[in-house]
């Protein structure tokens, strides 16, 4: 079953929204699978839009940690949008606000990029 779902693609851009209320276990699997793809397919940015996630566990701390590794290894653009209240919280407290590039909706993440 594929989590994701490229929502758009524009100027190298991939928007990709989560479609899983819990991010972890084999969605990890799925996502770092995407993430090999779309930088192969040489995407310069990837939007990740947390809107449908309402638990997130260690995995899925790990799998974004990962994908941050990845994507600043090749030279790539990470953003996070949209992340609800409870899970910016644990963002907050594990000091990962702090690492990754953080918007409230896409708009605000293409006029960065």
């Amino acid at each position: 079953m594929n989590q994701f779902k490229i929502i758009d693609e524009i100027k190298g851009i991939a928007v990709v929204e989560l479609n899983e209320s819990v991010l972890g276990g084999n969605t990890a699997i799925e996502f770092t699978a995407l993430l090999d793809k779309l930088v192969a397919e040489k995407i310069n940015s990837l939007v990740v839009d947390f809107s449908a996630v309402q638990i997130m566990n260690s995995t899925g701390l790990g799998m974004l940690a990962n994908a941050h590794a990845t994507m600043n290894k090749n030279g790539l653009n990470l953003v996070l949008i949209n992340i609800p209240d409870k899970i910016k919280k644990l963002f907050d407290i594990t000091h990962l606000s702090d690492v990754f590039r953080i918007h409230p909706n896409v708009e605000s993440a293409l006029a960065e990029l």
